[in-house]
């Protein structure tokens, strides 16, 4: 979906896997989805993600967009 395009199908994808993998402590691909989603919110700068990511992790919003920018880097 991130290929083609569809950001919104896109977000939702990545979202519901980085809860997966939050829930099974995949730090790892954890790692590579939070990339993924990085590149979405500093392309888009949606404030939204923030806030989804954030409870999902369950990190403030203000941390989530540090993590992300670092990500982003």
């Amino acid at each position: 979906a991130q290929v083609e395009q569809n950001l919104p199908e896109a977000i939702t994808n990545l979202l519901k896997a980085l809860e997966i993998f939050a829930e099974f402590q995949d730090n790892h691909t954890v790692g590579i989805t939070l990339r993924n989603l990085a590149q979405i919110y500093l392309t888009s700068q949606d404030h939204s993600l923030l806030v989804s990511i954030s409870q999902v992790l369950d990190m403030s919003v203000e941390q989530v967009q540090e993590l992300l920018e670092r990500y982003g880097e």
